[in-house]
């Protein structure tokens, strides 16, 4: 049986919780807030910061002062010295006090919200990611939602038959445990299917993630639903994911709940391995730090709204990179809190091929970027100064892309000039040993805040990478000043799209970069050799611990790609699965005929 949204409610006759749910009554706060950093650690943090602080301070006014010399006069020098010592004390203690400010959601009420009507929610492109349908399904399948009625959505963009095929067997399944799976598509129905003119980006924008959302969105209005959890398609959700998350929604100002990512493939292979450490470090303190400011970050892998939350903001960002940032700041703007709970409730896949991995970090920095120069700046009044500080520290990460290019072309001028920075062994020891100790201590301290600390972390590996990575965020800053917002992108899923060729690929730029950059050094040595018995040029150094790690993830990348065989291409509208046939399940291939809701 083919049913229609407007023919039928999908939660059948369970009672809408419009009148009967707590979490529209006055009560007391439904959480309490805690500090993650207790006494102890606190001290030990302090002092670990301010000897990591002297010795940078150290560090960077001793090769100044034997650089700037030769280019500035002394009083110039010391300008710059003071300014650099300056800044770089101010932006520890920023950071200091931002990871002081961690704190931790403890539900004062146990007992979960009755009453509610609540929506789970996947988009899926099916020929591209259909594989990862089923263990999806049956996750969501898992989950319970106490005494609150429960419906599972897959957002189909292509109207696949095997989507609807796969929906109808689960729906036919768990029909004895009451578990109800529906399928939405905008496929073919043109007033969801927007054509965007120019920049200017539609409501229902065709080809695009938020589109499909707010079609879905505007065709569901009447279900009335109190919370929609919406849920990338690679993370499958914990069975007890909703008793970690509802309790919190007992306050009626909590606008949304957002929980952290945690990967089941972060061993896979160098690709994961070297992404896992950024993430535990972004999941572990800095969203708990940013909810301890009372700015919960919102990451759309797997989180919570109220749907009064998207009529507040005019419905789900049709088009940008980083559209759950956007969401982010502007509920922000209007005055609504979120809450981040910092414990396992869904588990995801991180990016295994180059492709995939390059993909989404050009697109978290692109859309980072264009949110940091273009849209925070428009909601800037609506900040106290705290958030305006800390809203800026945390969209600037990717310019520091721009600064290694900045400093990477500096290093390669001095060489060509035959500038060196000679120190002598002891020296060079010092340096190395107190940049090891600085960063292995402050590893181990993080750590031990992260969401899965008994995990193995990758410490080389990220390093090597985030130098790899540097140009990547320095097109991406350009790209943000010159290009702005762009369509969204899906991260592929797994092993998809391993086969896609770019006509010039971020791995070929690289290459001309470490050739051009190789040629330098050997052009320049020999205008350096002998400058110093015993000494070490601080300049070359650099450099050639720059070119090898860049080589050596070269040179991973292309054995990666040996290694791994392209897929077959999947059309969505191939004939496999149930082709013509009239599967019995909830289903709504035309959404209602409705006037638009009118999102801005």
């Amino acid at each position: 049986m083919t049913l229609n949204v407007s023919d039928a409610s999908p939660s059948g006759s369970q009672s809408s919780g419009s009148d009967t749910h707590s979490c529209g009554a006055a009560a007391p706060p439904s959480y309490r807030l805690v500090p993650v950093v207790g006494a102890s650690r606190r001290v030990l943090f302090i002092i670990l910061q301010v000897g990591l602080l002297a010795g940078m301070l150290w560090l960077a006014v001793t090769l100044m002062g034997m650089l700037l010399p030769r280019f500035f006069s002394p009083s110039v020098v010391f300008a710059i010295i003071v300014m650099t010592c300056t800044l770089a004390v101010l932006w520890q203690a920023l950071y200091v006090y931002r990871v002081l400010a961690m704190r931790r959601a403890i539900a004062t009420r146990t007992e979960l919200p009755t009453g509610l009507r609540i929506a789970m929610a996947t988009t899926i492109v099916p020929s591209r990611e259909f594989g990862l349908l089923e263990q999806k399904l049956a996750g969501m399948a898992a989950v319970s939602a106490g005494d609150n009625a429960l419906d599972h959505w897959v957002l189909d963009e292509e109207d696949d038959p095997r989507v609807r095929k796969l929906v109808a067997e689960f729906n036919r399944r768990y029909h004895d445990r009451d578990v109800r799976f529906f399928h939405f598509t905008r496929n073919g129905v043109e007033r969801y299917n927007d054509v965007p003119s120019g920049r200017s980006f539609r409501t229902f924008q065709a080809r695009q993630k938020g589109g499909n959302i707010n079609a879905w969105l505007d065709a569901t209005r009447a279900e009335s639903y109190d919370l929609i959890t919406f849920m990338d398609l690679d993370h499958i959700p914990e069975p007890d994911f909703y008793r970690s998350v509802l309790p919190f929604f007992g306050d009626p100002d909590v606008a949304y709940v957002q929980g952290p990512e945690v990967f089941r493939n972060r061993d896979d292979n160098f690709i994961t391995r070297a992404a896992s450490l950024e993430r535990d470090t972004f999941f572990g303190l800095v969203h708990r730090s940013y909810f301890g400011l009372g700015m919960t970050v919102i990451v759309g892998a797997h989180t919570t709204f109220r749907r009064s939350a998207f009529d507040a903001l005019g419905g789900f960002y049709p088009v940008h990179l980083t559209e759950d940032y956007l969401m982010m700041m502007r509920l922000r703007a209007l005055g609504l809190r979120g809450i981040y709970v910092d414990e396992v409730i869904a588990v995801g896949e991180l990016p295994a091929t180059w492709d995939a991995f390059l993909g989404q970090q050009r697109r978290w920095a692109s859309g980072g970027l264009d949110l940091l120069f273009r849209y925070f700046p428009k909601v800037w009044r609506h900040y106290s100064w705290k958030d305006r500080l800390f809203g800026f520290m945390l969209l600037n990460y990717y310019v520091w892309g721009g600064f290694f290019v900045l400093g990477k072309a500096v290093l390669l001028g001095l060489l060509i000039t035959g500038v060196a920075l000679e120190v002598g062994p002891l020296m060079l020891v010092g340096m190395l040993c107190l940049l090891l100790i600085g960063v292995i201590g402050n590893h181990l301290w993080e750590r031990t805040f992260f969401i899965q600390p008994e995990h193995k972390t990758y410490i080389v590996q990220n390093a090597v990478m985030s130098n790899f990575l540097g140009p990547l965020y320095c097109m991406s800053l350009f790209k943000a000043l010159v290009a702005p917002n762009t369509p969204f992108e899906v991260t592929a899923k797994g092993r998809a799209d391993q086969g896609v060729r770019r006509r010039l690929s971020y791995r070929s730029i690289c290459g001309v970069l470490l050739g051009f950059e190789l040629l330098v050094l050997v052009s320049a040595w020999p205008l350096l050799t002998g400058a110093g018995t015993g000494w070490v040029d601080v300049v070359q150094l650099v450099l050639l611990v720059s070119a090898a790690t860049t080589a050596y993830v070269l040179v991973a990348y292309r054995r990666h790609e040996k290694a791994v065989s392209p897929p077959v291409p999947i059309r969505g509208t191939s004939d496999q699965g149930c082709a013509g046939c009239t599967c019995d399940m909830p289903h709504n291939p035309y959404p209602p005929l409705e006037p638009e809701r009118g999102f801005t």
